[in-house]
């Protein structure tokens, strides 16, 4: 007889979990509606303390672009007065 309980079911996805590298990220858009079930899964997960500890931004392409744009900027109009090493 098979064990049909959400734990057994839950198995298997965490046996073959795996880590995922920029390299083997694909091209193509990601529907809105997987990426509300990715969050909400993520909101489940345990913490330790009065308050969750996750906050989540999600940036589409362009606002990603823009944002490294802006990320960009600050280092080119920062980094030079501090240096890569300070010694501060």
């Amino acid at each position: 007889m098979l064990d049909e309980s959400p734990e057994a079911a839950l198995l298997p996805c965490i046996r073959f979990r795996r880590s995922v590298f920029p390299r083997s990220y694909v091209d193509r858009a990601v529907e809105r509606a997987t990426v509300d079930r990715l969050l909400e899964a993520a909101m489940w997960a345990p913490f330790h303390g009065p308050r969750p500890p996750w906050r989540f931004v999600v940036l589409g392409r362009s606002a990603m672009v823009e944002m490294q744009e802006l990320t960009l900027d600050f280092y080119d109009k920062n980094w030079r007065e501090v240096g890569w090493c300070s010694g501060k």
